[in-house]
């Protein structure tokens, strides 16, 4: 994480802490291998957070845990990944899987504070049969929803980073990303 926006995440965490709202927090410190699922350690102690985040030579992960996750009929935590082929930044150019793959947790979902280390009940790893999606009530609505959320992070990126990368010649970089998705369990926001 970037050293501006560690006062940031500190600030919000303080201000959900003043509204009594779930302040649980998702911390990846240090580098990540590529392609590894990485259990992030869960906390609710910003002194903590902050002293994961100072841990490792590369930038950190902040991210606030989703309480309330959309959940399988046997309460395992749900993770729709899909696939997205980058073709330019500038001009923004992308391509998304019409269908995500769903994967499961391999325990049912708990936020009790005991089970933070507990890599089976808060990383999704386990894929589900093919049509789950298809399976799912409203599915063209979470689509349409995760499609929206990854437009907006694309264009975020572009409006902060679209100009460094224009002058440093790589606008038309072509890449493959796989983007997990996740959504809060009335199917009303993403992360």
């Amino acid at each position: 994480m970037a050293n501006t926006q560690l006062p940031a995440f500190i600030g919000r965490f303080y201000e959900r802490e003043g509204l009594l709202e779930d302040n649980t927090w998702a911390i990846i410190g240090g580098q990540i291998p590529q392609g590894a699922p990485v259990l992030p350690s869960l906390t609710k102690n910003v002194d903590w957070a902050m002293r994961l985040t100072e841990g490792g030579p590369c930038a950190s992960i902040i991210q606030k845990v989703e309480e309330k996750p959309l959940l399988s009929s046997a309460g395992h935590k749900l993770l729709f990944r899909y696939s997205l082929y980058l073709k330019g930044v500038v001009p923004l150019q992308a391509y998304v899987s019409a269908k995500p793959q769903v994967l499961t947790a391999a325990k049912p979902f708990t936020m009790s504070e005991a089970s933070f280390g507990d890599e089976f009940v808060h990383l999704c790893t386990q894929p589900c049969p093919s049509d789950y999606f298809q399976s799912i009530a409203d599915n063209d609505d979470l689509n349409v929803k995760a499609l929206q959320a990854i437009r907006a992070v694309l264009r975020a990126f572009q409006v902060q980073f679209g100009d460094e990368i224009k002058q440093a010649g790589e606008e038309k970089k072509r890449a493959i990303y796989s983007v997990d998705v996740q959504f809060d369990a009335k199917k009303e926001r993403t992360q």
